[in-house]
């Protein structure tokens, strides 16, 4: 995370496994999203820089922002994804939790 004014690196974020292609900012500036290219989003806390929820989605998505006025819901391209403020545990066999999407669904050009 960069100071816009000084350009200064204040905190990094580490904990991605492959390189992170998207990241969004919540509208109150308490969260930052961020999707990596095995399709792995990671949910940190702006402040402290650290992770507070994980999980994986189905699809790679081109489009990442936080639904306007909310820090625990994402819109991509795909629908909306709810998540709970903290770390879900990963699975007995190492997997992380599947996001489920909400609302509309895209698919080669036709929404369902």
């Amino acid at each position: 995370v960069l100071d816009i004014i000084t350009g200064v690196c204040v905190r990094a974020l580490a904990g991605h496994q492959a390189p992170v292609g998207r990241v969004a900012f919540s509208e109150d500036g308490t969260r930052i999203a961020s999707i990596d290219s095995y399709k792995e989003v990671r949910i940190w806390d702006a402040e402290s820089g650290d992770c507070v929820n994980i999980f994986r989605i189905e699809a790679f998505v081109y489009n990442l922002e936080f639904c306007p006025g909310s820090s625990s819901r994402l819109l991509t391209e795909h629908g909306q994804i709810s998540f709970d403020s903290h770390v879900d545990a990963a699975g007995s066999d190492g997997d992380l939790p599947l996001a489920t999407y909400h609302g509309f669904h895209m698919s080669d050009g036709w929404i369902w």
